[in-house]
């Protein structure tokens, strides 16, 4: 049987694993789908930057003599419809997400039938070997990784990740291409019945879409010893924010403005998904559900003929850190 052996961009499989030593890739060259290595992500997009020094030294001569190649790094990029595990959480079940969410990091911890994410601790960071394989067996492999994200949806949509994670490039190379384990089920959920709800009154605001970016600042650690001239990445910040666009309603409603012009905090949660099948996830703005969350700006548009506003706000931190919560629960 003849085929031309086209590789299709849906192929692109990405594996990811904690690191042992930071920086040291703990696949090998091997991974596979037996420890859930590999992740449930679309439109995955491995990037490779070698840096380029422009040469001008020519004796006068216009043009460029061969230019420098400098730091060697790497990227991807990739999104994940989210659920829940659709069987009883426990100390080892876990949702398709939770090593994404330690690589932005993000510490889990378990409890009573849930899995619950914040920000971790600087030193409990935790660093991923992330390979993108694709089906000809050509990987990109980056070590020392840590990344970012936001979470989206619309009103009756799904919840959706978008990842970008950076790291140190540590080799291009064939290696067994080994495809990842569909799993049809649990459904995934979609935002509605979410219970939103912000302010002290359990203000029911009535939008069209949620963004949730984590907004974490990595930054590359250059290395005069390293073979690529960085020795990894680290996260040097993080700068939460919610957005939505809630139609425009009266001050007696709710008053949007003096909020943000006092930066009065406001508690803040949502859940997307039913509590079946252990296929809920519930968001809260600071950790323990109290008031952490600050409107920072307004702007108001035009929403399906509607008035809105598009409205920023901080998530903050009360007690380290505890600026939000996600809990993976029934």
């Amino acid at each position: 049987m003849a085929n031309m052996g086209a590789s299709r961009f849906r192929q692109w499989v990405i594996a990811l694993k904690e690191e042992a030593t930071y920086g040291t890739d703990v696949f090998a060259g091997t991974y596979t789908t037996l420890n859930s290595e590999t992740i449930p992500a679309e439109n995955i997009v491995p990037s490779i930057s070698m840096e380029e020094i422009d040469n001008l030294a020519t004796a006068g001569n216009l043009g460029r003599a061969p230019s420098m190649i400098g730091r060697e790094t790497a990227s991807v990029s990739f999104e994940m419809p989210l659920r829940g595990r659709g069987i009883t959480y426990t100390a080892t079940v876990c949702a398709d997400a939770h090593r994404v969410l330690e690589l932005m990091g993000l510490a889990g911890s378990f409890a009573a039938a849930a899995w619950s994410f914040q920000p971790a601790t600087p030193a409990l960071q935790k660093s991923f070997t992330v390979y993108c394989v694709s089906p000809t067996g050509k990987s990109i492999q980056l070590v020392g990784c840590h990344g970012t994200g936001e979470f989206r949806a619309s009103a009756g949509g799904p919840l959706r990740l978008f990842v970008t994670v950076t790291g140190k490039l540590d080799a291009v190379a064939d290696i067994t291409y080994v495809p990842g384990v569909f799993t049809a089920s649990p459904p995934f959920p979609v935002a509605k019945s979410a219970a939103f709800q912000i302010g002290s009154a359990n203000y029911a605001a009535r939008f069209s879409a949620m963004r949730f970016a984590i907004n974490n600042q990595l930054q590359y650690v250059p290395d005069f010893n390293s073979a690529g001239g960085v020795f990894g990445v680290f996260i040097a910040d993080r700068n939460p924010r919610l957005e939505i666009d809630p139609e425009s309603v009266s001050v007696a409603t709710f008053d949007w403005f003096s909020a943000w012009r006092a930066g009065t905090l406001q508690d803040c949660t949502f859940d997307i998904g039913a509590a079946a099948l252990n296929n809920r996830i519930q968001f809260s703005f600071n950790a323990s559900a109290a008031a952490g969350l600050q409107i920072v700006n307004r702007e108001y548009l035009q929403r399906d003929g509607l008035m809105a506003a598009r409205t920023t706000a901080l998530a903050t931190i009360s007690a380290g850190q505890d600026d939000f919560k996600l809990v993976w629960a029934t």
